[in-house]
């Protein structure tokens, strides 16, 4: 069996403190050496005062980086700073120039994107404990065999055999107490020195903050808005300006200029027709209405209500448009009366267009125009014909449009006719090809 001395743990013991001493000198050099980049960049930043003298000087600082970044602590340091550089924006006010970001420094500038964690140094404390308690069995497994070798060798287990393995189990059990001292005292020195890296950053970000101006996303969205309703109230004031300039010809040029085109087209046949006598008006009547009846080819004649209801026969004609209607049926059925009378041979159309608006229907205005024209005509057939445009007439029909309702239907040009003629008690007749509604 070995000798006590020998079997006493002190130059393990001693190894492990050795070992302690050594890991905790890399550490705190480590340590070290990332607060000093920190303290390098805080130092550059804090030598600036004012936000505008950050804004002028920001390049300098990331060119400095650049150039001093010596060891990997100050390369990670630099890394970071031009990744946060790249999302500071220069803005011009009315005091100079100011670094605005909508981004915190601590976005960038922490443990984990720095590189700057515990890394290998946070296994250490338990790897002490696992050591310290692997060396404990093997030093227990290593004196349970030189006993079990003495006893075969005929040795008694005696008194001292016993006190030999209670020494050994209790240096054996020491070691693992050095083992969990160093483990305990590198936790502690772990903590701290993690702690000092924590509030090296915290610095270098408040130095950061101090120097630049900051904007929610919040505010950032109302700037947009804002910008885009001047944007809007600026477009609208060009707008208004183009038609404004734009319609300055047709206000100012374009009367003066047709009123100048028809006086000087119509002058001459107004000398004419002053110059001639009743029976020469006639004559030029009578040789218009014959130019229209005898020239071949398709003729088209505009004229006024007023105008083609007197003194024409137009019986080579066989299709009345009424597109400007007289508030008068009596005016309407004159004109009508141009084209069907004695001498007419084929069938008269008298078409009236009427403007059907989708949602009012049988309420737009020229259904309602039609429906005063029938009540008109009723009321000139049982009374006195003509009758004559009253104030009533614009009434009636001004208390109708404020009746009407808008509603949507799938076709409302048939809806409108139909609800028209029932409203006017007229039987509702079939559609023909065109679309258009005999009555």
């Amino acid at each position: 069996m070995k000798p006590a001395s020998q079997l006493s743990g002190g130059l393990p013991s001693a190894r492990f403190l050795a070992a302690l001493v050594i890991v905790l000198l890399a550490f705190w050099r480590e340590i070290r050496r990332r607060r000093e980049a920190l303290r390098w960049l805080r130092k550059m930043v804090t030598e600036i005062r004012g936000k505008e003298a950050m804004a002028q000087r920001i390049d300098e600082i990331s060119a400095n980086l650049e150039r001093e970044k010596t060891n990997s602590a100050r390369e990670s340091v630099a890394e970071a700073w031009k990744e946060y550089r790249a999302t500071l924006v220069i803005e011009e006010t009315e005091h100079g120039y100011n670094l605005r970001n909508a981004v915190r420094p601590g976005t960038f500038f922490n443990l984990e994107d720095l590189h700057f964690n515990a890394g290998f140094f946070r296994i250490l404390p338990g790897l002490f404990i696992t050591v310290g308690l692997f060396l404990t069995f093997l030093g227990l497994i290593s004196a349970l065999a030189s006993m079990v070798e003495s006893v075969d060798g005929g040795a008694a287990m005696d008194g001292g055999t016993m006190a030999t393995l209670l020494n050994v189990a209790s240096a054996k059990f020491i070691m693992s107490l050095i083992g969990l001292l160093c483990s305990i005292v590198f936790t502690i020195a772990l903590r701290f020195g993690m702690g000092q890296i924590e509030d090296a950053i915290h610095r270098v970000n408040r130095a950061i903050e101090e120097r630049l101006s900051y904007i929610s996303l919040e505010e950032i969205a109302l700037a947009q808005v804002r910008a885009t309703r001047e944007q809007q109230e600026h477009f609208r004031k060009i707008a208004f300006e183009m038609v404004a300039e734009f319609g300055r010809p047709l206000r100012e040029e374009l009367p003066q200029t047709i009123s100048t085109s028809i006086s000087d087209a119509m002058s001459p046949l107004l000398k004419q027709v002053g110059q001639m006598s009743s029976e020469g008006v006639g004559d030029m009547v009578r040789d218009l209405s014959s130019r229209f009846s005898d020239d071949g080819g398709f003729d088209m004649l505009v004229l006024g209500p007023r105008a083609a209801g007197t003194g024409l026969t137009l019986t080579a004609a066989t299709h009345v448009i009424h597109l400007s209607r007289w508030w008068n049926p009596a005016v309407e059925e004159q004109c009508n009366d141009r084209v069907h009378r004695i001498g007419q041979s084929r069938p008269v159309s008298i078409h009236i267009p009427m403007a059907v608006h989708p949602g009012y229907r049988e309420h737009s205005f020229d259904c309602l125009l039609q429906s005063l024209m029938n009540r008109k005509r009723r009321l000139a057939t049982a009374a006195l014909w003509p009758m004559g445009d009253t104030q009533e007439d614009a009434s009636q029909l001004q208390r109708m449009l404020e009746e009407g309702q808008i509603s949507n239907v799938s076709d409302p040009v048939s809806a409108a006719m139909e609800a028209m003629f029932r409203r006017d008690a007229i039987p509702l007749p079939s559609p023909l090809d065109d679309g258009s509604f005999p009555f």
